[in-house]
């Protein structure tokens, strides 16, 4: 049930947020803002610090790191985590479809909401298209993609493949598919997972993290428990927040309606199938007494 009711609030709030033209929400966030470095971060060699305000990554820049991490945000609800030891390089800042290339390193891409325009990278001799929500990483060694939800489109010059859920692909090689371990995870992984979660929670209009545990009530407004993730398969203890708490209680107010709205109904039917019921049977009472003078029971 609480699988469901959050399913629901988020589905409720995607719809009332996001009911504008979607090409102006993404026109309204700049591709290549630069989040949280921590540790050794640098762009165009150069150390990155943010105190002067929001620093863009522009094309023909490279963002790289030693012992550090750094997040970017290529659209709308998707945003990139550079690991440690990475190099990467802005091709087009765009917010209509970011093209960059990875040098060296890793990177996870999550994706939110559907683009309209892929975001596109490219490793080694292979370019790797991604549009549709989920969860993706890219490493240079070995060279290879690995979604964890979602589809990506990884072409290598002279083959396309689709990869899907749970699959990863050689890119430098005869981009050949094979499962892998969704559940294993790294300091990249866990870094990325964390920063999803922060932005979820600090404004939970979208679907990416959902509630599992009690739900809210008069006696316990918002309660405390796990917030999961099926992309990244990791799940943070939180207390409900408000707005969250909220939605969820609108959610089942509105199931509570139609739910008695359906049972009026069933109730409505069996009655007006009883009435017949009884009419049929009074009627043929009536003509079993006209033709044998048997009284009425």
């Amino acid at each position: 049930m609480g699988w469901r009711v959050a399913q629901l609030v988020a589905m409720l709030f995607f719809i009332s947020a996001f009911s504008g033209p979607l090409s102006a929400q993404e026109s309204s966030i700049k591709a290549g803002i630069v989040e949280v470095p921590e540790g050794d971060v640098f762009l165009d060699g150069n150390p990155l610090r943010l105190k002067d305000g929001v620093r863009v990554m522009r094309t023909g820049q490279t963002l790289s790191t030693k012992q550090g991490r750094v997040e970017l945000t290529l659209a709308s609800n998707t945003n990139l985590s550079l690991g440690e030891n990475a190099s990467l390089r802005m091709e087009q800042s765009n917010p209509n479809g970011a093209k960059l290339t990875l040098e060296k390193g890793s990177i996870l891409i999550e994706v939110v909401q559907k683009l309209t325009d892929p975001v596109r990278v490219r490793i080694s001799n292979s370019t790797v298209e991604i549009s549709k929500p989920g969860l993706y990483r890219l490493d240079s060694s070995p060279c290879d993609l690995r979604v964890y939800g979602g589809t990506a489109l990884a072409d290598n010059g002279s083959k396309q493949a689709q990869v899907k859920k749970e699959r990863k692909i050689r890119l430098d090689g005869d981009a050949s598919q094979s499962k892998f371990d969704p559940k294993a995870s790294d300091a990249l992984h866990q870094w990325s997972a964390r920063r999803s979660f922060d932005i979820f929670f600090a404004n939970p209009e979208t679907d990416n993290w959902k509630w599992t545990g009690l739900m809210p009530s008069a006696r316990n407004p918002n309660p405390v428990g796990f917030f999961v993730n099926s992309n990244y398969r990791l799940r943070f203890k939180a207390q409900m927040p408000p707005e969250y708490a909220r939605r969820i209680r609108k959610i089942q107010a509105e199931q509570e309606r139609d739910q008695k709205a359906v049972q009026d109904g069933i109730d409505t039917a069996k009655n007006e199938k009883d009435a017949q019921i009884e009419q049929k049977a009074e009627e043929a009472w009536q003509k079993i007494q006209k033709q044998t003078g048997m009284p009425h029971p």
